[in-house]
């Protein structure tokens, strides 16, 4: 018999606020940047994109989504034995998140709660972490995994390349232990890091230790994302991904889908192209609400999933990228 881990399933949470490309080329003529802001946004891939309200953040996203994954999958919030949160810019230091969260859904006997900072990586990390701990300690049957992202709060409002295609929302996974005959759900993972180029987005752009300085610009508490050539990427997802393959004896026309960080649709079409991946294999739903970060890999399965393009049986691969930078790949079997 065989310890598989698998998701019983996933959801997620957009703020109601929706803004589109005409929204955001409006808002850059200001700057005299809209004919720019419109380019990146047809290159990035956009029309449109959710920011939050007055009241919402990454927490009460997180909340949310968790609430709907656990109405979902039916799943008893007394049943859950562990809670991650990831999140770039948590709501809390003190205390986690994850706590947070576990009051919210009455989560009592989840006694393994911790929050997990890893950028836009976060929710493969996550799943990652929590799958092959699950593996090693027969105590974890079920776990809850939500990832929130809140970029409208830290994006300078004249950066024509975050603000109009960063995003609002949190995704959430509910994975569960199974003792089956066969393997599936979590097989394995793969990284890269590469640090050389850590200093081209930063948030705050003052660091926190300078954040309260009275003579600290607003400008600086928010996030400094300054250009910087990633045009490498396809070739270091083509590597990380392949390597992991030929580890697990598997080749790239094993993978039925694909599930790639939503940022760029064409550094993802670029990688496909060059594994010779059909993009049809492939979902991309940074269109239709932006580049939610941490969360945007969940919220290409919960696409794919509402689209039956994913069965029993598939197996799939999750890909990202985290700035700094570092990249994750999850090889899973449905």
């Amino acid at each position: 018999m065989y310890r598989n881990i698998l998701i019983k399933g996933e959801e997620i949470y957009i703020p109601k606020k929706k803004l589109d490309n005409d929204y955001f080329e409006k808002h850059f003529k200001k700057f005299k940047l809209g004919k720019e802001a419109e380019e990146l946004m047809n290159y990035f891939g956009r029309k449109e994109r959710y920011f939050v309200s007055e009241g919402e953040n990454t927490l009460t996203m997180a909340i949310d989504a968790s609430r709907r994954v656990i109405e979902k999958t039916k799943t008893n919030t007394e049943d859950i034995d562990m809670i991650l949160f990831t999140s770039d810019n948590p709501e809390y230091a003190l205390p986690t998140n994850a706590v947070k969260i576990h009051k919210a859904i009455g989560a009592k006997n989840a006694h393994i709660v911790l929050d997990i900072n890893a950028n836009c990586i976060g929710m493969l990390t996550s799943l990652d972490f929590a799958c092959r701990y699950a593996k090693n300690n027969q105590k974890i049957k079920t776990i809850l995994l939500v990832g929130s992202a809140c970029f409208s709060s830290i994006t300078r409002e004249d950066d024509v390349v975050s603000y109009p295609n960063f995003s609002d929302g949190s995704s959430a996974i509910i994975l569960e232990v199974k003792e089956e005959k066969r393997i599936r759900g979590f097989i394995d993972s793969n990284y890269i890091t590469c640090s050389d180029i850590c200093d081209k987005v930063e948030f705050p752009k003052c660091g926190y230790s300078n954040i309260n300085k009275p003579e600290i610009l607003k400008t600086d508490k928010k996030m400094n994302f300054i250009r910087h050539d990633v045009s490498y990427f396809s070739d270091e997802w083509k590597k990380i991904m392949t390597d992991m393959l030929k580890e697990n004896s598997l080749k790239i026309d094993d993978i039925d889908h694909f599930l790639f960080s939503q940022f760029n649709k064409e550094e993802v079409r670029e990688t496909l192209e060059k594994m010779d991946v059909d993009f049809n294999r492939h979902t991309f739903i940074g269109e239709k609400y932006g580049y939610t970060g941490v969360a945007s890999p969940m919220f290409a399965l919960n696409e794919a999933i509402r689209e039956n393009k994913i069965k029993e049986g598939s197996k799939l691969i999750f890909c990202s990228v985290g700035v700094g930078y570092t990249m994750s790949a999850i090889i899973y079997i449905c």
